[in-house]
């Protein structure tokens, strides 16, 4: 019998800064771009992705995930609450001014 997996793999750039809530969650939003080509002109389309993150190692982390910086997020979709319940956080090297977001590559 096939088993059902729920996992979601996001690299992107925090959207705001990460807010600790009053029960020890952490919250914060990946903005990842997707880029494709239609005809000649490149297109981008940005999604806008909210991630719940709880536990010691949330909290201890909180204050390092910060908007503009590059994340690698691994986590669970959850429908109840439409966000991604975060396993892991990958803090992905320096953090990046908002006009830098989909600048390489604009060649492919």
């Amino acid at each position: 019998m096939m088993k059902h997996i729920n996992k979601c793999i996001f690299f992107g750039v925090v959207h705001d800064d990460a807010e600790l809530g009053a029960v020890g969650e952490v919250s914060f939003r990946v903005s990842c771009t997707h880029r494709y080509r239609v005809g000649s002109e490149w297109k981008m389309q940005t999604e806008s992705v909210p991630c719940v993150w709880r536990g010691p190692q949330a909290k201890a982390t909180a204050g390092a995930i910060l908007k503009g910086q590059n994340v690698f997020v691994e986590g669970q979709f959850s429908t109840r609450t439409g966000s991604i319940r975060v396993a892991s956080v990958t803090l992905v090297g320096p953090q990046v001014d908002e006009g830098d977001q989909g600048a390489e590559g604009e060649d492919e």
